[in-house]
């Protein structure tokens, strides 16, 4: 069972699922700033040290606080059975909040973009699946640009721009064949490029720059090989931050780089881990699905980490291999802005978004339908960790 506290009065939105009025958000904007004084009071084991222009963070194995000391109020779920045919979203590929608390679900099955308010009632669906205007072949990224005015959309090789009320605005051409692509409030776009050598396929983390400059190149890994496909090797993983600065990490091992507005590194934070071995179960799911005479070369281990989102104060969230407590779902890490590992985070499903003191997650309920779900995150007494 799910541990988080809950908080009162309920209603509902979806098949039995309680949702939750929104609290005020200076209340809890008072608890974050006093838990950040509480923070730099306590005693952490790494260490942070400079070589050359860049700061290095190293973080122990254990957080700097034990489990509990975050707790997550959720208020908030939308989803199931019982919702509205025109507001029933299937298959989530992202999610985005609105300044004024609205919800943009993503759902890459119907090609559609569904918009909830702040309190979960549907307010309308918007985009479809082809090539002209407002269409786009699937949803696959969302953003917010144009100052938070305007939602793009990753649309598969192209960008569509529309009203935070789901009016089309406009198409935007990328200028290059770029895929899971993000954009900045300030309109650079981000995304990865596969190149093809004679020696080595790879694909790289790029980001566009104003004009005819060539695209910055952040990041480089090796393409998935479809001789010897193996579900399990590491992806970068990347997000944009609200000062237009990119964190990505390859999770080969855990390690996470910021980088400046002109794509240096600025900033790596580490943390020693136990690698999570990959069931056996899981190798044999992968080969019922595949051809006779499919040759895998599987790894033994998960990748260091799976990805991360970060809030609006530079706290990174990252969903991790470490299975929850309940064996359904995974841990998530979380650091503070100086990349610090404070704690852990258990059973919360997949993160998309963090915002205004938020998590937005995607869940399943008992009957396999996706749940979107916003918890409040408050800070209790804190005590460092032993």
């Amino acid at each position: 069972m799910n541990s988080h506290v809950l908080v009162s009065p309920a209603r509902r939105v979806g098949r039995g699922k309680p949702v939750f009025d929104v609290k005020n958000a200076a209340i809890l904007a008072i608890l974050l700033a006093a838990s950040s004084t509480a923070l730099s009071a306590q005693t952490w084991k790494g260490t942070i040290v400079k070589d050359g222009d860049v700061t290095v963070v190293r973080n122990p194995k254990t957080p700097l606080y034990p489990a509990g000391t975050l707790q997550l109020k959720e208020e908030l779920a939308i989803g199931g059975e019982s919702l509205p045919a025109e507001a029933a979203f299937s298959v989530v590929r992202d999610l985005e909040v609105a300044p004024d608390g609205r919800i943009y679900i993503a759902d890459v099955k119907q090609d559609r973009i569904f918009v909830f308010d702040a309190n979960g009632r549907f307010l309308t669906a918007f985009g479809k699946r082809g090539q002209g205007p407002g269409e786009f072949l699937s949803p696959m990224q969302m953003s917010l640009w144009n100052k938070k005015s305007e939602l793009f959309v990753d649309g598969m090789r192209k960008g569509v721009v529309f009203g935070l009320d789901g009016t089309y605005k406009e198409n935007i051409q990328y200028p290059i064949d770029m895929l899971m692509v993000k954009a900045a409030e300030s309109g650079a776009l981000a995304g990865t490029v596969m190149r093809y050598a004679s020696t080595e396929d790879y694909y790289q983390l790029v980001k566009t720059r104003e004009g005819n400059a060539p695209p910055l190149i952040l990041a480089k890994a090796p393409i998935p090989n479809p001789q010897k496909y193996d579900p399990f090797m590491p992806r970068i993983a990347w997000t944009w931050r609200g000062d237009g600065t990119i964190v990505e990490g390859y999770p080969e091992r855990y390690e996470i780089k910021i980088h400046n507005a002109d794509g240096k590194v600025v900033r790596i934070l580490s943390r020693d881990y136990d690698p999570v071995a990959v069931p056996a179960r899981e190798k044999e799911k992968v080969l019922k699905a595949m051809a006779a005479d499919f040759k895998p070369d599987f790894s033994n281990d998960y990748p260091a980490f799976q990805y991360f989102v970060s809030d609006e104060n530079g706290r990174l969230f990252v969903l991790t291999w470490e299975k929850a407590s309940d064996g359904k779902g995974n841990k998530t890490d979380v650091f503070d802005s100086a990349g610090r590992f404070l704690l852990k985070l258990d059973n919360l499903g997949r993160v998309y978004r963090a915002v205004g003191g938020k998590l937005y997650c995607v869940d399943e309920d008992e009957e396999g339908y996706q749940v979107m779900k916003r918890y409040a995150l408050v800070w209790e007494k804190l005590k460092p960790c032993p």
